[in-house]
Order: structure tokens, then sequence, then C-alpha cells
């Protein structure tokens, strides 16, 4: 359906509390798709989706039919993948280089969580974005874009992950092991970037904006 797409925001009903801001990032995409209820957040925005993606159980009506012409991929609510599952899943098959996922986290935990393993899934492709942080997975040897003073967190999702070494971070870690006993959190950047190895298995990188 996109041609020629490197980029593709998705738009979901979880919180949105700054929607100017948010609208400005979503301007950085070349298309936009609204999953669900996440509609109701681009109509508040006046941000036009170029998809709509869900079985809308949480979308009106009357909203629905302000949005007639927009295209449209409806699925029966009973069904074994989340609509953000299905929206991902459509970006990923458009050969898109970079998925966002806006309004994905706080109002419900399980779609919060689930939209975390989702991410992990489509590593290295998908971001989640919200007003105080990007949130993305690393594994292997990155170097990472930040500014001195900037908080970040290196959180595991499932296994350990191990021989974990950084440089540029004022608390370094040293070939070590991160998993539900220790982790990382609020360490703080030094430099304009920050490099990180992981041997095995991979980290959520928690990267505040302030």
């Amino acid at each position: 359906m996109f041609e020629n797409v490197d980029s593709v925001a998705l738009i979901a009903n979880g919180a949105i509390h700054d929607y100017a801001f948010i609208a400005g990032l979503l301007r950085g995409y070349d298309k936009r798709i609204a999953v669900d209820g996440g509609l109701i957040h681009c109509h508040t925005m006046h941000v036009q989706p170029d998809l709509l993606v869900g079985d809308f159980d949480s979308v009106s009506a009357e909203l629905l039919h302000l949005y007639r012409d927009t295209p449209m991929q409806k699925f029966p609510r009973d069904k074994d993948e989340t609509d953000m599952e299905i929206a991902v899943q459509a970006a990923d098959t458009m050969g898109v280089k970079k998925i966002g996922i806006f309004g994905a986290m706080e109002w419900r935990t399980d779609h919060a969580v689930a939209n975390l393993h989702l991410m992990r899934r489509h590593a290295h492709k998908v971001i989640i974005e919200t007003e105080r942080e990007s949130l993305f997975v690393i594994s292997g040897k990155s170097r990472l874009a930040c500014h001195p003073g900037q908080t970040v967190s290196l959180i595991p999702l499932g296994a350990p992950a191990k021989g974990v070494t950084t440089k540029g971070l004022k608390w370094e870690l040293n070939h070590s092991t991160l998993d539900t006993n220790f982790m990382s959190i609020s360490n703080i950047c030094l430099e304009n970037s920050f490099d990180i190895t992981i041997d095995e298995g991979d980290l959520i990188c928690c990267l505040l904006r302030l």
C-alpha cells in the first residue's frame, strides 16, 4: 500500500499528554497509521492518518464516519493478535526501515508490556516514542547519540543480557550481566554519544529527552 516509504508512525490508544509535541514528531514520519482508538488522538491533533487498522471497538461510529474516505483494514474483535501487532506486521511487510509507535504506554499495563515485547520482536526497526523518552532495543555493538547529562536506563526484558560493556556513561558497565537482580537505571551520559557492547541477549534502552 505504501511504496518507497522509509518510516511509518503507528498511533495507538494509550496515553498522549502533549499533543503539540507528539504531532511535531509525527510530521517526521513518511506515513501515519491510526490503530483503533488511536484515531481519537489523530483527530484531536488534526493529524490525517493514511490508513486505519483495528477492530475499532474503541472508536465511535460518528468518528469513523468522518474518516470514511481513509483506507481501512478492519479485523474482528475476537482474534489472536492485538490491533498493534497487526499494524506492526502490516508496516513491516511494507519494507519500511523505521516504525515509530505512539500512545503505546500507561493506560493499560497489559498492552504496555505487550508493546515492549512487540518492540523486541521487531528489534532495530520499532521504536516507542513518548513525550518524555524514546524506547528501543539494542544488541551487539552500538554507538548511541545522546547529550551530556541525559538520563539513560538499560533494562533486560526476558533472558539476561550478558557481557554488557559501556563507554561514555557516568557508571560504566564492564562485562556485566543485566537481569532481574541487576539493571542499569538512571545512568548519565557524559558525552554526545556512548558505546555499548552486548555479548549475549538484548536490552531495552530508555533514553529520556530531558
